[in-house]
């Protein structure tokens, strides 16, 4: 397993990918600004580090060049909130291994991580166990249909699922229930996917929040991923990308 210093001033993202890289047996120190982080890697030399570019007190391309003062053999992936193909390749031809955009998506991020931590520890014979303990699954969508279905597919998988048909009706579930993974709809009745959001982002504890959309709204998704949601779903659902999201997810605190 790896150590991995993610560097992050953004709180949602350091606690998110730090329990989901915790949950692979990788060993995680955060830093929320640029100069703390110099520290941390001076003091806990990392197998990777995951840095974003915009950090407060030391910018993520002073503390890029510091690493690669301290050690060349550190692995590092830029993790930017926005594409940019110039610095992309700026970052690549600086020896960065991986430059990835936050609007990929969790599922996607996690997989382009574990890639390169599996590539460098290629003498171990790496195996990931998932715990079976049925985590509740959300779903929250106005269409009785989608709902029904998805809630079924969820229950064939294990998983222990629970459904609403608004934002305001699944607040009241949150309350009773520790809920793992909601899957949001953005448009419905009372309170939509957006408004539903932003009461989530106030809380302490909060599950991960999946968006389901159509296709003509995937700008839309997006835009939620850079509020707190984690990832995002097109309609029609691909149940074998709904699976690998949710058992990547599941691993709730």
């Amino acid at each position: 397993m790896a150590k991995i210093i993610l560097i992050d001033d953004d709180p949602h993202i350091r606690d998110v990918f730090s329990r989901l890289l915790k949950s692979k047996g990788h060993t995680v120190i955060t830093a929320a600004d640029g100069l703390n982080a110099v520290l941390l890697i001076k003091n806990n030399i990392p197998d990777l580090i995951i840095l974003d570019r915009n950090l407060p007190f030391a910018t993520g391309e002073s503390v890029f060049k510091k690493v690669k003062e301290i050690s060349r053999a550190i692995k590092i992936i830029i993790l930017t909130g926005y594409d940019d193909e110039p610095s992309k390749d700026y970052y690549i031809e600086m020896g960065a291994n991986m430059f990835i955009s936050k609007s990929e998506g969790i599922t996607n991020i996690m997989s382009k991580i574990e890639s390169l931590i599996t590539t460098e520890k290629q003498g171990q014979n790496k195996k990931e166990t998932i715990e079976e303990t049925k985590p509740l699954i959300m779903v929250v969508d106005d269409d009785e249909y989608i709902r029904g279905f998805v809630s079924k597919f969820l229950k064939s998988k294990g998983f222990e699922p629970i459904s609403a048909s608004n934002g305001r009706e699944a607040l009241t579930y949150i309350e009773n229930k520790k809920i793992c993974v909601v899957l949001l709809d953005i448009f419905m009745p009372e309170m939509d996917g957006k408004e539903f959001l932003e009461i989530i982002n106030t809380r302490t504890e909060k599950p991960h929040i999946v968006v389901i959309s159509g296709n003509e709204d995937e700008d839309l998704a997006r835009d939620f991923l850079k509020k707190g949601a984690v990832d995002y779903i097109k309609k029609p659902i691909n149940l074998e990308r709904l699976e690998l999201i949710i058992r990547t997810l599941t691993v709730c605190s």
